[in-house]
């Protein structure tokens, strides 16, 4: 059997719908309790159409960042994927990415859940606005952009914050 040439292979692989996925504690520390993450988005989404999510910590790679923008721009759905631990595994939950702020300013006010006023941990390095609410959705099938391997095997053996996925998301999404 004939292989394909590779150009052939890369283009294929950039096909794929890619996503990024996030690794959160569900509950937020907050100077004034604990905030359920996925309701605050919701609640914000819900009111507003849509809701903007921050990413702490260190910047995301510009280069990846320009690869999911393009993808947007050429009418490819890209997600956001919050995942937490759960008893038995990890449980997920997606919205369609609208854009990327990550040029130093912020979104609208009005985009932002309430709760990000009462953390302490500095200035997002970016900011993900996100089109309606965090749906519950299936991790399966998701598979590291970087090696192929499957999100849910990654999950178990690291605890990077951001990870780059490819693959359909689940039914009803696309």
């Amino acid at each position: 059997m004939a292989s394909k040439p590779a150009g052939a292979i890369k283009k294929a692989s950039r096909e794929v719908p890619r996503h990024l996925v996030m690794r959160i504690a569900r509950y937020a520390e907050t100077v004034v309790g604990k905030t359920d993450v996925i309701e605050a988005h919701n609640e914000v989404a819900r009111r507003e159409g849509r809701v903007s999510l921050a990413k702490f910590g260190r910047s995301v790679s510009q280069a990846r960042l320009a690869g999911i923008r393009n993808q947007i721009e050429n009418g490819v759905p890209a997600y956001v994927i919050l995942v937490f631990r759960v008893a038995v595994g990890f449980t997920g939950f997606a919205a369609r990415l609208r854009t990327i702020v990550d040029d130093g300013t912020s979104p609208p006010k009005m985009s932002i859940p309430t709760y990000y006023d009462d953390l302490e941990v500095g200035d997002a390095s970016c900011w993900f606005e996100l089109d309606g609410p965090l749906t519950q959705t299936e991790l399966d099938g998701l598979r590291l952009t970087t090696n192929d391997r499957p999100l849910l095997e990654v999950l178990k053996e690291c605890r990077t914050s951001l990870l780059f996925v490819q693959g359909q998301m689940g039914r009803g999404r696309e």
